[in-house]
C-alpha cells in the first residue's frame, strides 16, 4: 500500500458517522493506515517502540 492510498482511505474514514469512525479508530487497521500515510514518521500507539522488549 502506498502513502497516497492510505491517505485516501483515511479520508474515507473521516467521512463516516461518529459511531463508525470511533469503531474504526480502535482497530489495528486504522493505526496501520496512519503509519503508512505518514511514511513511518508517526507511530500512533507506540507499536515500533522496542524499549519494552
Amino acid at each position: 500500500m502506498t502513502s497516497k492510498q492510505a491517505q485516501k482511505k483515511l479520508q474515507r474514514i473521516n467521512q463516516l458517522t461518529s459511531e463508525e469512525k470511533e469503531f474504526v479508530k480502535n482497530t489495528f487497521l486504522y493505526d496501520y493506515l496512519v503509519l503508512v500515510a505518514h511514511k513511518g514518521t508517526i507511530d500512533p500507539k507506540g507499536y515500533l517502540d522496542d524499549s519494552e522488549f
